[in-house]
């Protein structure tokens, strides 16, 4: 029972250090197109790709943490940072939840499943 537990431990621990090191990447990549002058109507599409590059990076950093279950911790991952962006857009503006909110969940998860994958086969 007891290596259950630091199993789960683990994979918690990586899940949300991959979370974290996915938000310092969307954060990042926001900042900089920040500094371009970018049109509003592409407000949408550059915040779902750089939602998915930051699920990539997590679940990347996630699995190289937890060595193993790639497409498992890469979705969690995903998810965990699908759901972090979403309450802050909810919260922080009149944004509400729309089909582009869950095409951009399902891009979120796939690119932190294949960052998992990636990782636990490096």
């Amino acid at each position: 029972m007891k290596g259950k537990e630091n199993s789960m431990n683990k994979g918690v621990k990586a899940v949300m250090f991959g979370a974290v090191g996915g938000l310092v990447v969307c954060t990042a990549l926001l900042l900089i197109a920040q500094m371009k002058s970018v049109p509003g109507s592409a407000i949408g599409t550059i915040t779902m790709v750089f939602g998915a590059f930051g699920a990539l990076a997590g679940g990347y950093i996630a699995v190289r943490i937890a060595r193993c279950r790639g497409m498992m911790y890469g979705i969690l991952t995903g998810l965990v940072l699908f759901l972090v962006v979403v309450i802050v857009g909810v919260c922080s503006s009149s944004e509400s939840v729309t089909i582009a909110t869950v095409i951009k969940g399902i891009a979120m998860l796939l690119s932190g499943a294949i960052g998992g994958i990636v990782a636990v086969n490096k």
